[in-house]
């Protein structure tokens, strides 16, 4: 945890890379622009998917996610935040 804030690292993809993610069970799940650009993601408008998204424990299938919120701004609070993510809803593998 982050102040108030939830946090978790995740895996997006095939990627060894792992990203700061807020969880927020309220909300649609969002990637920052610019990881989503250099994980080479498929823009459809403001969305675009992720094959697997890797949450410690249990992988979530399928995600489609908004690129239209960049999170450089969360860097005041000492830990900068790649995403926002959904992990309790009812998307994912079957």
């Amino acid at each position: 945890m982050v102040g108030h804030l939830m946090t978790v690292l995740v895996k997006i993809n095939d990627s060894p890379v792992e990203f700061n993610f807020v969880v927020d069970t309220g909300g649609a799940t969002f990637v920052d622009k610019g990881v989503a650009d250099e994980l080479g993601s498929k823009q459809l408008g403001p969305q675009a998917r992720i094959n697997t998204l890797h949450l410690p424990g249990f992988p979530i299938e399928n995600v489609f996610f908004f690129t239209t919120l960049i999170f450089h701004t969360s860097r005041p609070w000492g830990l900068p935040f790649m995403g926002l993510s959904v992990p309790l809803c009812s998307r994912g593998s079957r």
